[in-house]
């Protein structure tokens, strides 16, 4: 069953899980190249995590910087982003679930080869 019309905004679906150290030293060049039509703009970006400590010292250090490739559509109603650790698909403009199951499918097989066995 479907709706006339559809009442979501944003649908995100994401998964953590420990990282492949591949993904850390690399850019997923096979991977970009199989979805280049689907999501022809691509970027680079670091995410950083910042521990801070709140003592008299209130000192705050870099935990870790990892490396994550953000692809997009050409009008960007729909993302996936690719880390050591993370996998996310994101819609702006979400059409129905069948559409999303078959992006799912398609995206998370390119990638989950190299996700250890114990998280697929």
């Amino acid at each position: 069953m479907r709706y006339r019309k559809n009442y979501l905004t944003r649908v995100i679906f994401q998964l953590k899980f420990a990282p492949i150290l591949q993904l850390e030293q690399q850019a997923p060049v096979a991977y970009q190249s199989k979805f280049r039509e689907q999501f022809p703009k691509s970027k680079e970006n670091q995410e950083i995590t910042i521990e801070a400590a709140f003592t008299p010292t209130a000192r705050t250090e870099i935990k870790h910087t990892r490396k994550r490739w953000i692809f997009s559509s050409t009008d960007d109603s729909k993302s996936n982003a690719v880390a050591a650790d993370l996998f996310a698909l994101e819609y702006t403009k979400y059409e129905h679930s069948d559409a999303a199951k078959q992006d799912l499918n398609n995206l998370w097989g390119g990638i989950s080869s190299r996700v250890p066995d114990r998280y697929r």
